[in-house]
């Protein structure tokens, strides 16, 4: 997975949360160990010899494929600084810093 533009996903926070299913707060550990279960259950390399039929491997691979990178550009918004500043009534919306 690189970080080519045609690959980028816009996901919000929330849309990150939801997908990490963490509580509020989670720590760095908790992240990290849930983006490692959601990469080990979504590797496209997983659906290998589960079809005899490629045109359904194909589609799950892809389907991996499409939910790994959705996991990576999620660990990354969750793993960005978050501005305090930002965070009002809902940490779920805060922004994240781009220092």
């Amino acid at each position: 997975m690189t970080d080519n533009p045609r690959h980028t996903l816009a996901l919000t926070r929330e849309d990150a949360l939801q997908l990490f299913e963490l509580p509020l707060p989670y720590t760095k550990d908790q992240l990290d160990l849930r983006r490692d279960a959601l990469l080990t259950t979504w590797h496209p390399h997983r659906y290998a010899g589960r079809s005899n039929n490629p045109k359904k491997y194909m589609q799950m691979y892809t389907q991996g494929e499409e939910m790994s990178r959705r996991v990576l550009a999620a660990y990354r918004i969750l793993a960005a600084p978050i501005d305090v500043s930002d965070l009002g009534d809902n940490p779920a919306t805060a922004t994240t810093r781009s220092d």
